[in-house]
């Protein structure tokens, strides 16, 4: 092989190289896209079924407390009961946030991420 014959090859090799370095990388940007719209559809999807069950939440709530009103003869204590009731459920929820909310969530995120197609 001649000086111009191996510079010639060594053109060709560079100009694959980077048209593979181009690929790769439009790879990786759509993968990324891919993931970040599969995560934003998951988020919308929890946050439309999350508002719903707020709202569920929220009749129950009311009716909870009216049912407990009746049953003490004051509707104001059967409110105060339930808002007594949700007030503990907050502060177990704050002390044991790590193992009840923060793993599952993050394990759940790293999943949705991590998944293969």
């Amino acid at each position: 092989m001649n000086r111009n014959d191996i510079l010639s090859t060594a053109g060709e090799t560079l100009a694959y190289a980077e048209d593979y370095l181009d690929t790769r990388i439009e790879l990786i940007k759509l993968n990324v896209a891919e993931k970040g719209a599969q995560s934003g559809a998951s988020v919308l999807a929890i946050a439309i079924v999350g508002t719903i069950a707020l709202f569920a939440l929220g009749c129950f709530t009311i009716a909870l407390s009216i049912w407990l009103g009746s049953l003490v003869s004051s509707m104001a204590l059967g409110f105060v009961i339930v808002g007594f009731i949700y007030v503990v459920i907050a502060v177990l929820l704050f002390l044991m946030r790590e193992t009840l909310l923060a793993a599952p969530i993050l394990r759940a995120l790293i999943t949705q991420l991590f998944k293969s197609n």
